[in-house]
């Protein structure tokens, strides 16, 4: 028999991290759908978890948040918020990450823009 402390495989002490993706998003009904369930698939594919979308909506004037309001109802991994009037380009994106960075939950989080190319390889 050997002698120390630790005997037989080492197992990883770090848990898998809770990943959170902000995505503000303005007048995207058009893509809204696709870019729901393509994000949840690829976070269905990461370990960890449970893993989020947050999406920030900048006062949209078309469906995106009559999509988006049913969406968190059916999914507990998506979370919406609404802005009641649009701010200026520059403002919003600030204020979007601002916002995003209270409201996620997970152990590491990134803007939608930095997820794309990851997005793009598991599609």
């Amino acid at each position: 028999m050997e002698s120390g402390v630790l005997q037989g495989p080492v197992k990883a002490m770090i848990p898998a991290p809770k990943v959170s993706v902000a995505v503000p998003v303005y007048n995207e009904e058009s893509v809204l759908p696709d870019l729901l369930r393509r994000t949840l698939a690829t976070l269905d594919s990461l370990p960890g978890g449970p893993h989020e979308i947050v999406l920030v909506d900048d006062g949209s004037s078309d469906r995106t948040w009559q999509i988006l309001e049913p969406a968190t109802a059916d999914e507990p991994r998506i979370v919406a918020v609404t802005l009641s009037a649009r701010l200026t380009p520059v403002r919003s994106e600030h204020f979007a990450d601002q916002l995003s960075s209270i409201v996620v939950r997970g152990s590491l989080a990134t803007r939608y823009e930095w997820a794309y190319p990851l997005h793009l390889l598991r599609s």
